[in-house]
């Protein structure tokens, strides 16, 4: 089973969910935990903190469906094709299969952009993230090695972290964890 390495992941990866100012997207629920062994990927909690440190309410359309109130994308997470796109009772799916025989799904989306066949590039959004009957606003997330099902939340910390191509330029905002330390430290050391 080919995994990425850490390079190729900083290079040519970014992560699922946009930048989100200072504020670091949660792992609320990990890849088959003793609680929850049947749980095949991680979810991502969108954070909804404005600005000014307070919590705002998710939209509803009312029947169990959820959203980020400025709708934010999942993003795909490098080139590849939509070979599912479906509504389930837990909301959007997307799945999509990359080279080197990488695919990432996206789940609980409240809206889907892309359809099945559909090309993506690496950033762009897949959907909004949102919840279908589930709670929170909230992306679930898995990937696959070669049809092998991986833990996500050990590749996360080398993708690259983006602004949202629909709310800006989708310039790189920031880098993965391990990067972090290594970007500030060049820009410290240029100015």
């Amino acid at each position: 089973m080919p995994v990425p390495s850490i390079a190729t992941l900083r290079a040519r990866y970014v992560h699922p969910v946009p930048w989100h100012g200072s504020r670091q997207v949660q792992v609320t629920s990990g890849f088959r935990t003793d609680s929850r062994p049947g749980h095949d990927g991680v979810d991502l909690l969108y954070p909804l903190w404005k600005s000014d440190g307070q919590i705002t309410a998710p939209n509803t359309d009312g029947h169990g469906k959820w959203w980020h109130p400025d709708g934010k994308s999942a993003l795909a997470i490098t080139d590849g094709k939509v070979i599912t796109s479906e509504v389930t009772s837990t909301g959007g799916h997307v799945h999509v299969q990359h080279a080197d025989g990488v695919s990432s799904q996206y789940i609980h989306l409240a809206h889907r952009f892309k359809q099945v066949g559909d090309l993506v590039r690496m950033g762009q959004p897949v959907g909004i993230i949102g919840a279908g009957s589930t709670h929170l606003v909230h992306l679930h997330f898995q990937m696959r090695f070669d049809g092998h099902l991986v833990n996500p939340a050990i590749y996360l910390p080398y993708m690259r972290v983006i602004a949202d191509p629909r709310e800006r330029s989708g310039v790189v905002v920031a880098l993965g964890a391990g990067a972090i330390g290594f970007g500030l430290i060049t820009l410290l050391l240029r100015s």
